[in-house]
């Protein structure tokens, strides 16, 4: 029986922005969104980390830094943002989820339209070259619509518990990504941490370290094994009351 609470992890290409003065220019963008993946490049001190992929996990600091944790190093990093570029994404390797989000960046809209609902993936792909140039700009818009959202904790704790709806949603977004997107949003989770997610996600305020760890494990475990994917996702549509009920901060409503 599967970890249910790592479909409680955030869906990091679900994020929209709320801020439609943003530019998604890659010339005019000084910093990186949190949970952006990067190469590094330019370095002179630690030159054996240039090319090599990383993922951002804080905001800009007073220095003129954002921590990395850099996959080569095994370690985070203090890197300033002109050593950085974005890992290039393609078009065939987006989900549903973030050829939407990264149209809503580019379109600077608030929520998805309505005509959007039920357009296939050859659809979105196509509307997705319409707005973005090259795999960097891509990369770019992806992470800038994959942006987490820091929540005041006041408001964190008034959050209801997560429904048998939101595990629904959850698997059928689950169903729509390819086990290299399931991987690299593990891995970017990872990078992140656990206090990290738990500031930017307030239906983990309950989950320990240990916990969260765990269902990052778990999710790479299905993104290896397409089968278990299949499983996982089934388990979470098909989930009884009862269950459900006996989960820990989880309501059955």
């Amino acid at each position: 029986f599967f970890h249910l609470h790592l479909f409680q992890l955030p869906d990091i290409s679900q994020h929209q922005t709320n801020n439609k003065s943003q530019s998604t220019d890659l010339n005019t963008m000084s910093t990186f969104p949190i949970g952006s993946s990067v190469l590094l490049q330019g370095l002179v001190g630690a030159a054996q980390y240039n090319d090599k992929k990383g993922i951002v996990r804080s905001k800009i600091n007073a220095s003129g830094r954002q921590e990395v944790y850099v996959f080569e190093a095994n370690k985070s990093m203090a890197i300033k943002p002109i050593n950085m570029k974005y890992e290039p994404r393609d078009i065939s390797t987006l989900s549903i989820n973030e050829m939407k989000g990264l149209l809503l960046v580019a379109k600077k809209l608030n929520n998805e339209p309505d005509e959007w609902k039920g357009v296939n993936k050859d659809e979105l792909q196509k509307m997705v070259a319409t707005v973005a140039d090259s795999p960097e700009e891509i990369a770019a818009l992806v992470a800038k619509a994959n942006e987490p959202k820091e929540i005041p904790s006041a408001a964190a704790k008034s959050q209801p518990a997560i429904s048998k709806d939101q595990l629904r949603q959850g698997a059928e977004r689950m169903s729509q990504m390819s086990p290299e997107a399931l991987k690299q949003q593990a891995a970017t989770m990872r990078a992140m941490g656990p206090t990290a997610l738990r500031n930017m996600n307030p239906q983990m305020t309950h989950m320990t370290d240990a916990q969260i760890n765990m269902a990052i494990d778990q999710m790479e475990a299905v993104a290896n094994n397409p089968a278990m994917m299949k499983m996982a996702a089934e388990q979470m549509k098909n989930i009884s009351p009862e269950e459900l009920k006996a989960m820990k901060n989880i309501s059955p409503e």
